[in-house]
């Protein structure tokens, strides 16, 4: 996935060169375009290998539901102070 959000995200404005300079639009919205073509072909490619993967191995499908939880409830975030604040009774 990320070598092809590298490779196509290079060429994004040379490829769209006649459209950049016909259309008025923010040109943030044709690398976001390929990171998202990208995320939903792997999403789509994972699916159908895990599907393929079930038919054999019946315990992919509740495996794969486990390590999403692990992985949702493991993945750390960050927030910077100025957000989140201080702790109640604290002054900065």
């Amino acid at each position: 996935m990320l070598a092809e959000i590298v490779s196509r995200g290079q060429n994004v404005f040379l490829e769209q060169a006649n459209l950049l300079k016909k259309l008025s639009f923010p040109r943030l919205c044709l690398p976001v375009t390929v990171v998202a073509t990208a995320s939903l072909n792997f999403a789509i490619g994972l699916g159908m290998v895990l599907g393929v993967l079930n038919v054999f191995f019946r315990d992919v499908g509740q495996l794969f539901g486990v390590v999403l939880q692990f992985w949702f409830w493991l993945t750390p975030i960050v927030y910077p102070v100025t957000i989140v604040g201080p702790p109640s009774g604290e002054r900065l």
